[in-house]
């Protein structure tokens, strides 16, 4: 049983090790989709009675490890899949797809996001009528947005997007 030695108890976190085989566990099962992303890989909580048990007597070792992935595929319309992974024998244990669901905005969207934005004629336009000339100093800040029903957010990943001005360069 494959076991990090640098978890000393049963919720520690995952460590990089266990994250990076984690990935490559998901990545092999989702082979045929090499435009897969992670949203997240996150400790899958032991049960309460094994917590209990280790407390109470660390020598039962801290058990199966297990982490929850959240994976979405680049263009390939909205979803979420859920994925339980056993750290200790290196299986996938469980896959669900949400269909419906939104992922996270993604650090490389966000940049994005603030680059398509601030070259957006409409908004320049926007601004100019402000007296905003340095597009520089113009702030973009994505957020997640949900979905409320609206037909326009079907199979769309969206975000609101505010923005503001910052004084000087550097300024927040």
């Amino acid at each position: 049983m494959w076991r990090d030695t640098n978890v000393h108890h049963p919720l520690d976190p995952l460590t990089k090790d266990e994250i990076l085989q984690c990935s490559e566990i998901v990545k092999k099962d989702c082979k045929e989709h090499p435009d897969l992303r992670f949203e997240t890989i996150e400790l899958y909580e032991p049960t309460k009675s094994s917590v209990k048990a280790f407390d109470k007597d660390p020598s039962v070792g801290v058990g199966e490890r297990k982490a929850r992935a959240s994976i979405f595929y680049v263009g390939k319309g909205i979803g979420v899949w859920k994925i339980v992974i056993n750290l200790s024998d290196g299986k996938v244990l469980s896959k669900e797809e949400r269909p419906n669901a939104r992922p996270m905005i993604q650090l490389d969207e966000f940049v994005e996001i603030e680059k398509v934005v601030q070259q957006d004629e409409r908004v320049i336009a926007a601004c100019a009528k402000r007296g905003i000339t340095d597009m520089s100093l113009v702030c973009i800040d994505p957020w997640s947005s949900g979905m409320f029903g609206f037909d326009y957010e079907k199979d769309r990943h969206l975000s609101y997007t505010f923005m503001w001005v910052r004084s000087k360069d550097l300024d927040n």
